[in-house]
């Protein structure tokens, strides 16, 4: 049996160590992180293959979902009461009390497949977007250990009969009418956009007056973010609100005293999904030898001056163990 997964660099170490740790023997786990090196992969696939799709954003074809002849397994980043673009978004402008992750089957129309588990947890009062994110991510990590070893056994996983879809499925373009604010919006309802479309800022929200759109920018115009460090690289996202096609060039500063550059122009669905630009602005950058030294080491990314969210942040990277001489 193999195990295809498709998941974002940020959950990769997770979603491995929970696969790998629950895979019985025979299965062999793949792990991708765009649909692009997915469909290099299931090239090498032949029968006994299964799909797993954990916090992803790309949306997998038809003809990818026939590959896999032990299904295709979505992890939603929400309750089946909200499907489509950002969820937590929508729930948080809703008020929901309980938010949290979806297992379902994937088929061609997106979050229709039938549900497998899900799982819950209460909202504090008055909570902003990012902790409906932050509940949600908690209840996928919790459904895949939960479900790990049945998703990795060749078995058919059978749905939940007290589980369905419900609700509006939103897409990009809802999203981007609840940003496009009218001059006659109560102070109440401009709160509570803030509050469910624009942590951890309100760039992004534009207003029209007598044919004019006006945008709401950073101090810089900036909108970005710096991704945790994983594999000795530095990655994220950066663009200019007012200019989302033009390709931004990344400063990384390295200990406050060395700087190295990077053109922020690698796609990212998980960007374009939440609504910004074409999803042309991502980079990475692989951290030189010299500084996976074992000893910590500030790394800081900024663009036109302005440092990016996220950062600064503290890299440190043990050497590979030197082999023993061969006498």
């Amino acid at each position: 049996m193999d195990v295809f997964g498709l998941c974002a660099a940020e959950h990769l170490p997770t979603f491995k160590g929970v696969l790998e740790a629950n895979a019985p023997a025979g299965c062999e786990v793949h792990l991708v992180g765009h649909l692009s090196a997915l469909r290099l992969a299931i090239e090498k696939a032949g029968q006994g293959a299964r799909l797993l799709s954990y916090l992803h954003h790309e949306i997998i074809p038809a003809d990818v979902l026939r590959r896999f002849d032990l299904g295709a397994y979505n992890f939603h980043p929400a309750t089946p009461d909200y499907p489509g673009t950002a969820p937590e978004a929508w729930a948080c402008y809703e008020k929901a009390q309980t938010f949290g992750a979806t297992i379902h089957e994937m088929t061609e129309r997106v979050d229709e497949g039938p549900v497998i588990d899900v799982g819950r947890l209460p909202v504090p009062p008055g909570s902003h977007r990012l902790v409906y994110a932050e509940i949600a991510r908690r209840m996928a990590h919790s459904l895949l250990c939960k479900m790990a070893r049945q998703l990795t056994s060749p078995d058919r996983v059978p749905p939940a009969s007290e589980n369905a879809w419900g609700g509006t499925k939103r897409t990009t373009a809802d999203y981007q009418a609840m940003v496009q604010l009218r001059p006659d919006i109560t102070p109440d309802e401009l709160h509570r956009r803030i509050l469910s479309f624009g942590p951890p800022e309100v760039a992004g929200f534009s207003l029209e007056l007598h044919g004019v759109r006006f945008v709401m920018l950073t101090s810089s115009g900036i909108k970005g973010h710096f991704d945790p460090i994983l594999h000795d690289a530095v990655s994220g996202w950066a663009l200019h609100m007012a200019f989302p096609t033009r390709r931004l060039e990344m400063k990384i500063t390295v200990d406050g005293n060395r700087d190295f550059t990077v053109r922020a122009d690698r796609y990212r669905a998980d960007v374009l999904e939440a609504g910004h630009g074409d999803g042309y602005c991502g980079f990475t950058w692989e951290i030189p030898l010299e500084y996976r030294d074992g000893l910590p080491h500030s790394m800081e990314v900024s663009v036109a001056g302005t440092p990016l969210m996220g950062g600064p942040r503290l890299y440190s990277h043990a050497p590979s163990p030197t082999p023993p001489s061969q006498s």
